[in-house]
């Protein structure tokens, strides 16, 4: 958030710098495939169809990816997670591949060492 701050109750007027860090969020992705990004969240749609989400292969720790149920539609349509090469919570990746329905509607990968790979926070 940036800009100009107005008058307001507590006296304070000026602007608002842009901050570093965050979440960057994408457009809705209503392909069959998405390969994700670091640092970036993703509104997945699957009124039409399933959706194979790859995760970033060379992430680094703390790195984060952010999914969300964008039509409450995974228990129709599943979402398949690709961990890509990543250990997942712990295990080796041999074409590793975990189908969300409805198990829930918003879920954060964290990649947080490379012995442990990325986990589910959310």
């Amino acid at each position: 958030m940036s800009g100009a701050v107005k008058s307001n109750v507590f006296g304070s007027s000026g602007t608002v710098a842009a901050a570093a860090g965050g979440l960057s969020w994408q457009d809705v992705v209503t392909a069959s495939t998405v390969t994700v990004e670091s640092n970036k969240g993703y509104f997945i749609n699957t009124t039409s169809n399933a959706c194979t989400v790859t995760l970033p292969a060379s992430p680094d720790v703390g790195d984060q990816v952010i999914l969300l149920d964008y039509a409450r539609t995974w228990d129709t349509n599943a979402v398949t997670i690709d961990s890509n090469g990543n250990n997942f919570q712990g295990d080796a990746d041999t074409l590793l591949l975990i189908t969300i329905q409805k198990v829930k509607e918003l879920i954060l990968f964290m990649q947080i060492q490379q012995k442990v790979g990325y986990l589910i926070l959310i």
